[in-house]
């Protein structure tokens, strides 16, 4: 009977313990060197360059610039000068999906592009990587850096 009460009280401080820290609301800060992404709150740009210049013929199928609409955590995106048209692209978006990291994705009916980069200080650091339905193709990825640069007034078509 003793055990009983015992072991029912220890369970009952656990139970309460648990529960305490679940309503607490103290901040957990990031681990170091991270840090949030925050939220967009009007269009970013970004020229883009690719890190690996030995494969130039690669490097046309990615855009020269994107654009990131508002959004707290996902939003709208523009890729230009990419080898297919912004009309070509059913889905384009950026979410983000960890930290400072933002995953930019393009695609159409059986291609896209996956791009993952940290988002920090005006800069983005990261990978760009093609996509295919088509069985047997390699499967294309290049270093990226990109450069904040100024959204143009008038978006073009293609660039």
């Amino acid at each position: 009977m003793l055990i009983a009460r015992v072991r029912l009280s220890l369970q009952t401080f656990a139970a309460g313990a648990l529960i305490a820290c679940a309503h607490s609301h103290t901040a957990v800060p990031s681990p170091p060197g991270r840090a949030e992404v925050s939220a967009v709150s009007l269009p970013e740009c970004y020229t883009l360059s690719y890190t690996d210049s030995t494969r130039g013929k690669e490097s046309r199928l990615y855009p020269k610039w994107i654009e990131i609409s508002p959004g707290s955590d996902s939003g709208a995106a523009a890729a230009h000068g990419a080898a297919m048209s912004e009309a070509d692209w059913k889905y384009s978006g950026w979410k983000r999906i960890a930290g400072d990291s933002l995953e930019i994705m393009f695609t159409s009916t059986a291609e896209g592009m996956r791009i993952h980069v940290a988002r920090l200080n005006g800069a983005l650091d990261g990978r760009a990587t093609w996509l295919t339905d088509i069985v047997g193709l390699p499967t294309t990825s290049l270093p990226l850096v990109g450069t904040r640069a100024s959204c143009p007034e008038v978006r073009p078509a293609t660039i």
